[in-house]
């Protein structure tokens, strides 16, 4: 069976130290490695033997890369993520509402873990660049010469023609995931913009931002058991914003992944698995 190599905790590694240990006991080339290490989201590696998952986890303890490892078939797998447009924070539950009206009650004691992020989203557009070299471009059109006093008979010049090129357009937004565990689990997900805030009543606010603001708020205040994430902490806190940020939707759930097995409450310690800091 494959085992995988947790990290205890999400802090700055020694990227050349970590990446040798990986390389060497994996068998694998130093740059895969370092690759490796540097796109960790809390998981450091996967699909090991037990024998080797040891090994590496002992000498990146005793290199002081708090590491564990555990079967890979007994992670905590949430449910995909639920789009929730509309929800109430009420004190006996969060009441989520689907598209036809109809509530879904989800126990606070449930929940186990909020988590936000400030992720950025990449769209791609078509934009038009001319084949020919030294030819302008106006909003997508090819700017065509004058023919005005060209003789009746003169041919006029040749269409340049033009090629689709893609534009690459950032955009950050805020995302709020809320997991339960059983029997009620859940992955909902609510994005800043598209929540209707109308529960709120006479506390809102003009714009979605200071919304969404006491959403988080309540949503901290009512699971009151449930762990947060870095981004949650940071937002609530107003300190080192830039650990809200994610610089893509990959790496916000993969983190969330990496935590969920830290917190959650079904995985014991069996024979092979080691937590040491």
């Amino acid at each position: 069976m494959p085992y995988v190599i947790l990290l205890n905790e999400l802090k700055p590694l020694d990227l050349k130290k970590t990446a040798s240990i990986l390389a060497k006991a994996e068998y694998i080339v130093y740059a895969d490695a370092t690759r490796s290490v540097r796109n960790c989201c809390g998981i450091l590696s996967r699909n090991l033997t037990l024998q080797k998952a040891r090994s590496i986890s002992e000498e990146l303890n005793r290199e002081g890369v708090g590491v564990f490892y555990m079967d890979q078939n007994k992670m905590y797998r949430p449910e995909r993520a639920f789009h929730v447009n509309d929800a109430d924070c009420l004190e006996q539950h969060f009441n989520v509402q689907d598209v036809y009206g109809r509530p879904h009650p989800l126990s606070w004691a449930n929940i186990i873990l909020i988590s936000l992020g400030r992720v950025v989203e990449r769209k791609e557009s078509a934009s038009w660049a001319c084949s020919a070299p030294g030819k302008s471009i106006i909003a997508g059109k090819v700017l065509r010469t004058s023919l005005i006093g060209l003789g009746v008979g003169m041919l006029a010049p040749a269409p340049v023609e033009s090629t689709p090129r893609p534009k690459i357009t950032e955009e950050k937004h805020y995302i709020l995931d809320i997991f339960s565990k059983e029997p009620q689990k859940r992955h909902y997900r609510i994005q800043q913009k598209s929540f209707n805030y109308d529960y709120l009543g006479e506390r809102l606010r003009p714009n979605s931002a200071e919304n969404f603001r006491l959403l988080v708020e309540d949503l901290v205040r009512f699971a009151n058991e449930a762990y947060g994430n870095r981004g949650i902490n940071a937002y609530l806190s107003g300190k080192e914003p830039e650990k809200m940020n994610y610089d893509s939707l990959d790496h916000f759930d993969k983190e969330n992944l990496w935590l969920l097995q830290l917190i959650n409450p079904d995985i014991s310690s069996s024979e092979g698995e080691t937590h040491e800091g």
